[in-house]
């Protein structure tokens, strides 16, 4: 069976809302728009590679840290 490419932003969300705030397999599918049988083996994946939940979660950044630096580095008012 050949597998299509995920885009690594998805798999990273896949990763965040499994191990980080422990969604389940069918409710990340309708999250990220994709069969619960993908996500499954995504995560399979994962664990075999032996990423668990704490080695995980501590490389993914969350959406709170990434919203809370874009909006610091982000240039408000006019510029001349």
């Amino acid at each position: 069976m050949s597998y299509r490419r995920m885009p690594m932003r998805k798999l990273m969300n896949l990763a965040r809302l499994r191990f980080a705030e422990q969604r389940s397999y069918s409710e990340i599918a309708a999250s990220l728009g994709m069969a619960r049988s993908t996500v499954q083996s995504a995560v399979e994946r994962f664990v075999q590679a032996g990423f668990r939940s704490r080695t995980l979660c501590a490389r993914i950044p969350c959406a709170r840290s990434r919203r809370a630096v874009s909006a610091k580095t982000s240039v408000s008012g006019n510029m001349p």
